[in-house]
């Protein structure tokens, strides 16, 4: 019977453990204007691209590894003083900082972007679409995008 709490217990804990970094990552994207970014554009190749970025000053970079850590996916990068974190696979963005996001929503007006973000990551991945379709779509998305 004692080992059955324990059990119940740790895994509760881990539920709870789970949970607080969720909020905590929702937070920390949402909390300081440029740290958390959603991004979406055409590049000259009349490609659409996404991308999910955090950036920190390097006296930060523990904590960028720590989200890669935690999400599974994404890459970190140097550049001078700053470092990102950026997740840029739409398959990855599908699973990994949607859901976060859906179950946790941001508080500040980064959810209009996010909510954009979102619906570019739909288009993009829905097989159905035509390339033209697509691009008439993201096209007016890109147009309703607020500087952060």
């Amino acid at each position: 019977m004692y080992y059955l709490f324990i059990f119940k217990w740790k895994k509760n804990i881990s539920k709870l453990i789970k949970i607080n970094i969720s909020y905590w990552f929702v937070g920390f994207t949402d909390g300081v204007a440029d740290a958390g970014t959603f991004h979406f554009s055409k590049s000259k190749q009349n490609k659409w691209g996404l991308y999910f970025k955090i950036s920190q000053s390097t006296y930060n970079l523990r904590v960028l590894y720590y989200v890669k850590k935690m999400l599974g996916v994404g890459q970190v990068s140097i550049s001078g003083n700053m470092a990102e974190y950026r997740i840029r696979d739409i398959k990855s963005i599908l699973q990994h900082i949607i859901p976060i996001f859906y179950k946790y929503p941001l508080l500040t007006s980064k959810y209009f972007n996010y909510d954009l973000f979102k619906q570019a990551a739909l288009i993009c991945s829905n097989p159905v679409l035509s390339k033209k379709k697509k691009d008439e779509l993201l096209t007016e998305l890109k147009s309703k995008i607020r500087p952060e």
